[in-house]
């Protein structure tokens, strides 16, 4: 949940709590209607996998979706509370050791590893890009026929090797709207001559796409405007260079 902090000084505890109650409980609701296993609560937070303890046949998939149930239901929340409810929600596939974790006292169980790890600072990138939903490129591939967008490569904080971003907007007759489709390779004409450093190229075909307008990707449209600007006719600064000082168009992240 977004501005949770912030939401925390201004409500007290009781009214605190059947705010949360009423977020989590319908997104838990959409999860295991899409076979997830509830981890744990983390405050404002829910941490859930698929496939364990039993095979979960199209799992990543039915991780999409669930995370599109879950925007839409605090969409609906927001609308009935008369509250601007926003969350971040991240999404990667990959293997992870899943089993009893903790002391020899108290234990629960869980799912640790760099999958894991990678998940967590996927759904941290959320913040950055103004997005809902970042799913990586193992989790999109899984799922080809939804409503998807590349973001942006990015090496996260700990991890060197990068990851393709995307946002999901919708299901699978999202992705098939002529409106989205012609967004979509708009996107990734300009994704293209960003990484070629042709930046003027770039800004324009970023002004000019169809997906310009829409209040899903503002953030990312800001984001690539901003740094388009201090780009154009400056040096490149060292996150944005590989390790020969070459540019590689993959953005590193700075925090989780």
């Amino acid at each position: 949940m977004r501005g949770f902090t912030t939401l925390s000084e201004t409500l007290d505890p009781t009214t605190l709590t059947a705010l949360l109650n009423g977020l989590l409980t319908p997104m838990t609701d959409v999860l295991l209607e899409q076979e997830a296993t509830i981890d744990k609560y983390i405050g404002d937070a829910i941490m859930a996998f698929w496939n364990a303890p039993l095979a979960i046949a199209d799992h990543p998939r039915k991780a999409c979706l669930a995370a599109l149930g879950m925007i839409a239901a605090v969409e609906r929340m927001g609308r009935e509370t008369g509250r601007d409810i926003r969350v971040g929600i991240g999404l990667h596939s990959g293997p992870a050791c899943v089993g009893n974790l903790g002391s020899i006292r108290r234990f629960s169980y869980s799912a640790i590893g760099d999958s894991v790890n990678l998940c967590a600072r996927i759904e941290g990138l959320t913040k950055q890009y103004g997005i809902a939903i970042a799913v990586s490129e193992t989790t999109r591939a899984a799922a080809p026929e939804l409503a998807f967008i590349e973001i942006d490569r990015v090496s996260v904080v700990g991890r060197k090797k990068p990851v393709t971003i995307y946002a999901l907007l919708g299901d699978a007759e999202a992705a098939k709207d002529a409106g989205f489709r012609a967004g979509q390779s708009a996107f990734a004409a300009f994704l293209m001559h960003y990484r070629a450093r042709n930046f003027s190229s770039a800004l324009k075909l970023l002004t000019d796409s169809e997906l310009s307008s829409d209040r899903r990707l503002s953030g990312v449209y800001r984001l690539y405007q901003e740094r388009i600007a201090d780009l154009v006719g400056g040096p490149l600064d060292e996150f944005e260079r590989d390790e020969d000082g070459n540019w590689n168009g993959v953005y590193y992240a700075r925090s989780k």
